[in-house]
């Protein structure tokens, strides 16, 4: 995210709610937000101003609000990610390597043993490891981590290792993807 933005906007916040942030504070806000697109964060600027609701135990939004604002994290996002990936799951299989075009959901599978693994669940393991997958896909979401461009199948992995680099195909692209790439 462009800094200037990020500090004109949080500025109009603080005085929008007459709640005056501390520098301490502010860095906090800024290393938890940082990677948020532009748009993203403009977005959950206007609906903070339209929907949230101040208190005396919350007199400002808070990282997860922000979050929750711009319609990248929550519940709703992480169900409808799960019901993209099982999709994949059933019509690509472990061997190809894929691209959901969101690295948040890459980095939850493979802290899940990678996208081969999960493919293997069966739907007993898909019962037990169903809310897990999702609180923490929330979970890598509200702290920002990223992980790899696409996720490596059997085959690449194997042509890796045996070092056949040049048979390497481009991963697949997810379809239903699309709509999971962060808000720009």
């Amino acid at each position: 995210m462009n800094e200037k933005l990020f500090k004109t906007e949080f500025t109009g916040l603080q005085k929008y709610f007459g709640h005056h942030v501390e520098e301490m504070v502010y860095k906090i806000y800024w290393h938890g937000l940082q990677r948020m697109p532009d748009g993203a964060f403009n977005m959950a600027i206007r609906n903070i101003i339209k929907d949230f609701r101040p208190t005396s135990q919350v007199p400002f939004p808070l990282i997860s609000d922000f979050l929750k604002y711009c319609g990248v994290a929550g519940e709703i996002r992480a169900q409808k990610v799960v019901t993209i990936l099982i999709k994949a799951i059933t019509e690509v299989g472990a061997y190809e390597s894929v691209d959901f075009r969101d690295p948040y959901l890459h980095l939850t599978i493979i802290r899940f043993g990678g996208w081969p693994a999960i493919c293997t669940w069966d739907s007993k393991e898909w019962d037990i490891n169903y809310q897990r997958f999702i609180e923490a896909y929330k979970t890598v979401m509200l702290y920002g981590e990223c992980s790899s461009s696409h996720l490596i199948g059997i085959t690449e992995r194997e042509n890796q290792l045996k070092g056949y680099d040049k048979y390497i195909n481009k991963p697949r692209l997810i379809s239903g993807s699309e709509d999971l790439k962060l808000l720009e």
